[in-house]
């Protein structure tokens, strides 16, 4: 399942009326974005999960660069909690981007922002190269 990670920055300064921004940014999503999508706020994220049969764009990822507040935004697929499964689902969509563009290299980012995945954070990276 494909959903998009927005980041911030800026509001993550105001500790005690963070969520307040939060869902007033979330709400300024909702208003450039009009299709239906499940907004789930956590932390300095805001995932934008599309309902059943409904797709993010790339003219939605647009709208998101042009909206205040928002630091970055990145599309996700969502993977079981397994390192085989993470392997596969890397695998499947970098096979996937080198078919369909015109890329001859790639790069891989690891964040463990799940603590309870046992493999630390370099180890993720160069698990059975």
């Amino acid at each position: 399942m494909l959903f998009v990670v927005v980041r911030v920055d800026q509001i993550s300064l105001k500790n005690k009326n963070k969520m307040s921004f939060m869902h007033k940014l979330k709400n300024n999503i909702q208003s450039k974005i009009p299709q239906n999508l499940i907004f789930k706020v956590n932390n300095n994220r805001i995932y934008l999960i599309p309902q059943q049969n409904k797709g993010i764009t790339v003219k939605d990822i647009d709208i998101l660069k042009k909206i205040f507040g928002i630091h970055s935004s990145s599309i996700a697929e969502k993977t079981e909690l397994n390192i085989d499964s993470i392997k596969n689902k890397v695998y499947e969509v970098a096979k996937k981007s080198l078919e369909s563009n015109n890329y001859s290299t790639f790069k891989i980012n690891v964040n463990r922002a799940n603590k309870s995945l046992p493999l630390q954070q370099s180890k993720i990276c160069w698990n059975n190269r």
